[in-house]
């Protein structure tokens, strides 16, 4: 992963972190490198139950094909020559993935 791409992400993850209510973990690993990155915002106290919480009624688990049928749909948008409604957000699974 590009430096400028990391700075950026744990940028995010510290503002999003630091919100009221919010606890933010994320898990990198870096199979070529065998590095591994994490952060966990402060009192962050799901390690343990991760895929519990994941299974729980309400949970909403994202994963890459979700994530690029949004982005898909916002970059249609934005080329349509007419106005169009705002793309839909990806729809999340509760499913653990």
């Amino acid at each position: 992963m590009l430096r400028r791409n990391l700075e950026g992400l744990l940028s995010k993850c510290y503002r999003y972190g630091a919100l009221r209510g919010v606890e933010l973990g994320i898990y990198i690993k870096y199979m070529e490198s065998g590095q591994f990155l994490s952060y966990e915002s402060e009192n962050f106290s799901y390690q343990s139950t991760i895929l519990e919480q994941k299974r729980l009624p309400g949970s909403k688990n994202y994963s890459p094909s979700h994530l690029a049928l949004g982005i898909a749909k916002k970059l249609q948008g934005t080329s349509a020559k007419t106005a169009t409604a705002p793309a839909a957000s990806p729809k999340p699974t509760t499913e653990p993935i």
